[in-house]
């Protein structure tokens, strides 16, 4: 095919309705990039012949030597079919498809997410000897959770003929089997969501009918008596509703057109419309009914010509067998297994496909079969085929806007900002109507004129070597090269020429003309002047591009557009909001980039110079406001922790630059400092870290590094083993506050609810004006009452309106409770509404008898109420940092049980706040000799949470993995015993169905799983693969400090234990104090060359 030119492409991107976005998803070796090869070919960019070998997409050097995609890549194609024709002119319909080849492995499924939110459709590729495998439910899912639409392509047919050697029917039946596989899966994806959304509805009705109720209770008792009633019904989802829900198109069906047989390796792939083409006319039939006929259990009479769904005689094949592949497996068998060459004249005469002179003379004869099969069944045409039929372009794509946008739904009432108490000015909140209202019907119609609004989302940063623009100095650079390029490429090394040594003037000039570099510190900027060659290299070569699509408008070069962050706000229009002027942008092919004066409402490109202003991803519009994209799900979050350092400590302000540029490049990785100075960069897995690390080496920090094994996260709870709570006594340093504190387990089911809802407990905590807003009170009141629900469905509902505060972080999995005579929990009944954290109430008095008892008690609490954040920050320092090796505590629940004070503490106090209204009654600062009170309640408050801890019975809490391994039969053995010795619970075994291949799943310790993969292949000889993806945390049950007490017990195992048995929970807090450098429990020999002699001397 001629190559098409990107003028060609740009031709079409003004016409929405015949733009595709669609994204490749699968498991990871399914084929995905193998597709994406054969699509390219479709355009001219690469040979037909090395579609398959040369992985395009792969720009990255350690893709191509891995052989799996790690980056998320895009390329723009041009398709024409005689079977789209446009009725008025009678001329074929040209179409754009903007195609993301996104990763499989499980360490870049952010990859994923990022590709999967610039979509409105998706290409699933599944391997049809191995099935659904694990990463193919998830992908599935966050296309769904996107609500992005799905096609089918079954891969890898020519496995089911070669290498497993099935009968054509054997093969029907596992593609029926894999096609049922995938379609419960997506009826579960839709049940799910069709549960949740009538329980969403629920919800709001009963707060109608509460309020409702309320209103009523001043009319007429008897219709609150009605509304009580209707309040205890249960939301019932009928099956009618559900089947009202479930749309039929929703699922694959060969007959829907919605699925594509195929086999990348060998470039073919067919739907069955393009038999039941090729047969209508033969058979004498109507298409339509072919195409249902083609699938399932139909079955030809030969002698009526009729179809039945009974076979005539035993043993019938059904017609998807006897026309579709029995003809498949005839030009496999002629070609390569029983070779006949009058046969393949037979096949090639009868298709009649045009095929190079020299195909009959060819020696490699599977060469010939994907030139034979390519002819006759177009992969690409196929696939582009059906993306264009059966996937929604972007002006058919409005059903996922609501969940792209939601504070569209609330422009009638805009939100306060949390950061600030003003409230929204008159022509602020018109503004906002006004602009949004515009906004939603431009993104309805997918408006892409120049009078529309313009909305932008970037889901992620590329890093590029360099810009077309960059393109003169480039030049001088690689004088050997010549002409100048029209496009630039991902991951291409440039060569040092000694030329550029006479040019250093020159490159200068260019560097100083072009001050829009990827450093935000000033300092990194003087360090990256232009003084050595090296530096010259690195000044160039740092780009970011924004990955992007444009929802609405026509974005131009020299526009001035608003790049708005996650926490920008119409109410505070200068808080995470950047002016800038569009200077950069270019269409996505693949490896190049090409450069464009303006892109359209509905495709995907690529935006420059805005590295300064997005960090990971953000909203890019012409107006301040727009409303903000959502954010982005990913799967798979980052676990796996390694310490970094630059070999030579002098290089550390580059390793620092580098880990600014990897933290804005990557959408997982995460990158802090800790405590101890380190730099820590946290990743989804192994193979994640070994890409992070290649890349601060080679492109962004350029300084060898050094690298500390892998850091595994571990949390400290305790266990109740039938020991009575014990109450731990503590001070202050001044020794007139004494604090009683007790520590207990607590129950799963709270903690596990807690972590599970971390970002909305997150979001109701952080700020007390945030529940001003409707839809965050509206948020608020059902966390709560989730959470209220969780308590008392866990035998803990006494102790709700104890509750005082959630940490570490205020969201964490750990309780702290307040059984303090008197005195309320201020913060969560100010959620609930029930009491105001700034206002406590003294109790009321009875008698004259008890006066002076609750004269005193006021006393106490009014001067005890300004100490309640030290209390909560108390408990946040300790849940942060155990005893055990300074780990997060989980699944702790604090008491604190008594708070005493002196009178003399008392009086201080009173004296400080009287000297705060009469600046001449002053306290003399001795009086808090060992610092502010507040500060003293927070150390002790810590030390009590810590001691009560230590009296408990303690217990590591370890990360675990959903370990899924496919292995051969001859290896399972081998699998088995490499997972007994990393302490992995074997949960499943399973037999692929007609492949003999055992699927085997297991829980496998994060801190277990590190070479996994290697030692699988070595024992295996590469024939068993693991995918690991993070499940759960787990209680270790291993006593750290084990001690034989009872005589049954000492006599087993003597009076220190077996010291011979390795403690694994011991061995893992040691390794983590000893990283941490803190104390480790270790017998050292003082000296070890001098012997003590017990014996006199005579």
């Amino acid at each position: 095919m001629v190559a098409v030119t990107p003028n060609q492409l740009a031709q079409v991107w003004h016409k929405p309705e015949n733009v595709r976005n669609i994204c490749i998803i699968a498991h990871v070796d399914h084929g995905k990039t193998t597709l994406s090869d054969f699509l390219v070919s479709s355009n001219g960019i690469i040979s037909n012949n090395l579609a398959g070998t040369i992985r395009y997409m792969d720009s990255r050097p350690d893709e191509q030597d891995k052989g799996i995609t790690m980056k998320s890549s895009s390329i723009t194609l041009f398709h024409q079919s005689p079977s789209h024709v446009n009725p008025h002119t009678g001329e074929q319909e040209q179409y754009l498809v903007n195609l993301i080849d996104s990763p499989g492995h499980v360490d870049f499924s952010s990859e994923v997410s990022t590709a999967a939110r610039l979509t409105d459709g998706a290409v699933v590729l599944i391997d049809v000897v191995e099935g659904v495998r694990t990463q193919t439910r998830a992908v599935l899912h966050q296309a769904f959770r996107e609500n992005i639409k799905p096609c089918l392509v079954l891969n890898k047919m020519d496995r089911l003929i070669l290498e497993k050697q099935m009968t054509p029917m054997e093969a029907y039946e596992q593609l029926d089997r894999i096609l049922v596989q995938i379609n419960v899966l997506m009826a579960t994806f839709h049940t799910a969501k069709i549960f949740r959304d009538e329980e969403e509805r629920y919800t709001l009705e009963q707060e109608k009918s509460k309020q409702k109720q309320g209103h009523a209770i001043t009319t007429d008792n008897s219709t609150t008596v009605t509304q009580t009633e209707q309040s205890d019904d249960q939301p019932v989802v009928s099956s009618t509703v559900l089947d009202r829900e479930i749309d039929s198109n929703d699922f694959f069906s060969p007959s829907k057109g919605n699925v594509v047989f195929a086999s990348a390796y060998h470039g073919w792939g067919f739907r069955i419309n393009d038999f039941a083409e090729i047969f209508q006319k033969k058979m004498g039939m109507n298409k339509s009914v072919l195409q249902e006929a083609l699938w399932g259990s139909h079955y030809l009479d030969v002698k009526t010509k009729k179809i039945r769904k009974k076979p005539a005689r035993p043993n019938q094949d059904n017609m998807f067998v006897q026309f579709i592949l029995s003809n498949i497996y005839n030009a496999y068998d002629c070609v390569l297994t029983n070779r006949n060459e009058e046969k393949m004249q037979k096949i090639i005469s009868t298709l009649n496909l045009t095929l190079p002179n020299n195909f009959m003379k060819r020696q490699d004869h599977k060469s010939q079969l994907k030139t034979l099969m390519n002819k006759w069944l177009p992969l690409s045409d196929t696939v582009l085929v059906m993306v264009i039929d059966k996937l929604p372009s972007p002006k058919l794509s409005q059903e996922r806007l609501h969940k792209l946008l939601p504070e569209l739904e609330f422009s009638k009432k805009p939100k306060t900002d949390q950061k600030t108490s003003k409230p929204p000015t008159s022509s602020t909140r018109r503004n906002v109507k006004i602009v949004r209202k515009k906004v939603k019907k431009n993104l309805l119609s997918c408006d892409p004129s120049t009078d529309s609004e313009v909305l932008v989302f970037v889901s992620k940063m590329l890093e590029v070597d360099s810009l077309p623009d960059m393109q003169r100095a480039l030049d001088i650079k690689n004088s050997i090269v010549g002409s100048s390029f029209s496009s630039v490429r991902f991951g291409t090394e440039m060569t040092r020429e000694e030329s550029i040594k006479q040019n250093q003037q020159q490159l200068d000039d260019f560097s100083s003309n072009n001050p829009n570099t990827l450093s935000e510190e000033p300092e990194v900027q003087q360090d990256t002047q232009v003084q050595d060659l090296d530096d010259i290299e690195n000044h160039l070569r740092d780009h970011f591009v924004g990955f992007a699509r444009i929802f609405c408008g026509t974005i131009k070069v020299g526009q001035t557009l608003q790049v708005l962050g996650p926490r920008y706000h119409p109410n505070a229009p200068d808080t995470d909001r950047h002016e800038f002027t569009v200077t950069r942008l270019y269409m996505m092919m693949g490896r190049e980039l090409f450069p464009v004066d303006q892109v359209p409402a509905g495709n995907v490109f690529a935006i420059g110079d805005i590295g300064s202003f997005v960090l990971k991803s953000a909203t890019i519009s012409s107006s301040l406001y727009s409303p903000l994209f959502s954010s982005m799900h990913f799967a798979a979050a980052p676990i796996v922790r390694f310490a970094i350092e630059p070999e030579n400590l002098l290089e550390m302000p580059k390793l620092v630059k580098g880990l600014k540029l990897l933290n804005q490049a990557d959408p997982s990785v995460e990158v802090f400092v800790q405590e101890t100075g380190e730099h820590v960069i946290m990743t989804a897995g192994e193979v994640h870290a070994e890409r992070c690390e290649r890349d601060l080496r080679e492109r962004f920090a350029r300084v060898e590094l050094n690298m500390s094994p892998p850091i595994v996260s571990f949390k400290e709870t305790i266990v109740n083993a039938n020991k009575q709570d014990v109450i731990v006594q503590v001070k202050t340093a001044n020794k007139q506050c004494t604090i009683k504190i007790n520590a207990r387990s607590l129950p799963d089911s709270i903690s596990r609810f807690i972590d599970d809802n971390a970002d909305r407990l997150k979001f109701i905590t952080s700020s007390e004006d945030s529940v001003k807003d409707d839809d965050v009170k509206i948020d608020s009141q059902n966390v709560m009452s989730e959470l209220r629900e969780v308590f008392e469905s866990s035998g803990w509902g006494e102790e709700w309106d104890h509750l005082w505060s959630l940490g570490p972080r205020r969201m964490g999995p750990n309780v702290l409770l307040n059984h303090i005579k008197e005195y309320p929990s201020p913060f969560f009944k100010n959620i609930e509404g029930r009491a105001n954290v700034n206002v406590i109430k003294s109790p009321p008095s009875t008698s004259a008898d008890n006066s002076q008892q609750s004269t005193n008690s006021f006393d106490f609490l009014s001067h005890f109420q300004q100490f309640d954040t030290n209390f909560i920050s108390g408990f946040q320092l300790a849940t942060n940092s155990g005893p055990l090796c300074n780990e997060p505590m989980s699944g702790v629940c604090f008491s604190i049980v008594e708070v005493t004070m002196t009178e003399e503490l008392i009086n201080t106090l009173q004296k400080k706040k009287n000297s705060s209204n009469d600046p001449s009654s002053q306290v003399p600062d001795e009086q808090f000799s060992y610092g502010t009170f507040g500060g003293q309640i927070m150390s002790a408050m810590k030390e009590g949470c810590r001691k009560a801890f230590e009296k408990s019975e303690r217990r590591l809490v370890e990360a675990t993995y959903k370990c899924e391994i496919q292995a051969t039969n001859e290896t399972v053995g081998n699998v088995y015993s490499v997972l007994r010795r990393r302490r992995a619970e074997v949960l499943a075994e399973e037999v692929e169905e007609g492949t003999g291949l055992f699927l085997i799943s297991a829980n496998l310790p994060v801190a277990e799983s590190f070479g996994l993969s290697h030692e699988l292949r070595d024992k295996s000889s590469g024939a068993a693969t693991a995918q690991l993806a993070f499940s759960h945390w787990q209680v270790l049950e291993v006593d750290p400090f084990y001690e034989p007490k009872t005589e049954d017990e000492i006599e087993e195992w003597g009076e220190q234990g077996n010291l011979a048995a390795p403690n694994i929970a011991k061995n893992y807090i040691n390794d983590v104090r000893r990283r941490k450098g803190l104390l480790v429990e270790k017998k050292i020999v003082e000296s070890s060359e001098k012997q003590r002699n017990m014996s006199r001397k005579k």
